[in-house]
């Protein structure tokens, strides 16, 4: 059966942390039981035919573990890597702007900086959605505007 990679990383979350708390507690067989969670889980992908969906079903299985936290995740795309200071400065603004979610509790924002060559500014996606700062967009923008 074909799942979204979102309803795989549901699944390897729970079963990761819900249906194991030593792997968060730190038992000495935590160390086994992720390898053993791992393995089934790259077996099922094979299973299903899924395994190129891999770094998909990461990307949402991070999603979902800041969502646990009550976190939630801004892509920050830039030309190249931003400093500590700026990404903090980043994180402030968005924090403040008080992006809404779907979600009803006040969420603390995690800042991930993604260097993407050739882009000309800073594009910043959280959920679904995207605030374009790049110069490209501007010039874009004034091509409608005439």
């Amino acid at each position: 059966m074909k799942l979204s990679p979102k309803i795989y990383a549901k699944l390897l979350l729970e079963v990761a942390l819900r249906g194991h708390p030593e792997l968060v507690s730190g038992s000495h067989h935590a160390g086994t039981d992720i390898k053993k969670i791992a393995a089934n889980f790259w077996h099922l992908l094979q299973k299903n035919k899924q395994h190129k969906d891999l770094r998909r079903i990461l990307e949402a299985l991070e999603v979902e573990s800041a969502k646990a936290e009550s976190k939630t995740i801004a892509k920050v795309y830039s030309e190249k890597e931003l400093s500590e200071t700026e990404l903090k400065e980043i994180q402030t603004k968005l924090s403040l702007r008080a992006i809404p979610t779907d979600r009803e509790a006040k969420q603390s924002i995690i800042v991930k900086n993604i260097v993407k060559p050739n882009t000309t500014g800073i594009v910043t996606k959280i959920e679904d959605k995207i605030i374009d700062l790049s110069i490209e967009d501007k010039i874009n923008q004034l091509r409608k505007a005439l």
